[in-house]
């Protein structure tokens, strides 16, 4: 991608995962029980930090 324009796949998808996705899918995992291990992007945590630190009152 040429410099100066906005990858706005990249970033409608980021904007969804974090205020939609990763609450669905706790939620879900907390109500059936499962307990899950994964990664993090580091930019994402510097922009959403209550994600890094376990809080499930994700929604604001």
């Amino acid at each position: 991608m040429k410099s100066g324009y906005k990858d706005l796949p990249a970033a409608t998808w980021y904007e969804y995962g974090y205020k939609e996705g990763i609450p669905r899918m706790l939620d879900n995992w907390d109500k059936l029980g499962i307990k899950v291990t994964t990664h993090m992007v580091g930019a994402a945590v510097f922009k959403e930090s209550r994600f890094s630190q376990g809080d499930r009152r994700l929604r604001a």
